[in-house]
């Protein structure tokens, strides 16, 4: 997977005349530069697992109906699956041969949101461990949690149309999440990308590496 921050990455240059023109038509500041950060730093991620395809060369697709980026040509397309993600000022992606994936990356959000949203998005048994928390780390973890479920959905291609509350989490005396229902055919990782922001992805399989690649210099074309 590849984090960076969005003025890290400066390269409309490789976007697709799609890309573009979606870019185009973003308004505010900070989610067009964020749009144009995570699609350049996508296809520079394709490039890096593939050095013969140049980022430029990439051909990307949405796919219905729910708009999962799958990649249409060129080769090895049918075996690689991508995901992005980002917020205003942080972008993330994750690359997987054949297995589906899914990433998800947030900035902590206020205690009032959180308050709001508990009992809408968590199931109940995390719903019941939310309220047990101190009220000073209750937004951290519903961060957490947050991303675990949309990297999850994404990875499913359901995105945000599966209801939240029914994708649950269970933590071990490590820290590590597990789906609540027990399902072990899908690995789930998290990491704190910042003080403010953490990133989660799944992948459908048992057992999988991650490695963390960080961009501390521009990318430019």
């Amino acid at each position: 997977m590849w984090i960076a921050a969005t003025d890290e990455v400066t390269a409309l240059g490789c976007l697709s005349p799609e890309e573009l023109r979606r870019w185009s038509r973003i308004l505010p500041r900070e989610p067009r530069r964020a749009f144009a950060a995570a699609h350049a730093l996508t296809r520079h991620a394709l490039s890096w697992c593939v050095p013969a395809v140049r980022p430029a060369e990439w051909q990307l697709r949405a796919s219905k109906p729910h708009g999962r980026p799958e990649i249409s040509a060129p080769w090895p397309a049918e075996h690689i699956r991508v995901n992005l993600s980002h917020t205003d000022d942080m972008v993330a992606v994750v690359v997987t041969r054949a297995v589906p994936c899914g990433i998800d990356v947030e900035r902590r959000t206020d205690p009032s949101t959180v308050a709001r949203l508990t009992d809408r998005v968590l199931s109940a048994a995390e719903s019941a461990r939310m309220h047990e928390l101190a009220p000073d780390t209750r937004a951290d973890h519903f961060c957490l949690l947050w991303t675990l479920k949309e990297a999850t959905t994404k990875a499913l291609g359901k995105g945000l149309s599966l209801p939240f509350a029914t994708v649950g989490f269970d933590f071990d005396e490590r820290g590590q999440a597990h789906r609540a229902d027990g399902d072990r055919d899908w690995s789930v990782r998290s990491w704190r990308a910042s003080p403010q922001h953490h990133v989660s992805v799944a992948v459908h399989a048992p057992a999988f590496d991650f490695v963390v690649h960080k961009f501390p210099e521009e990318i430019r074309v």
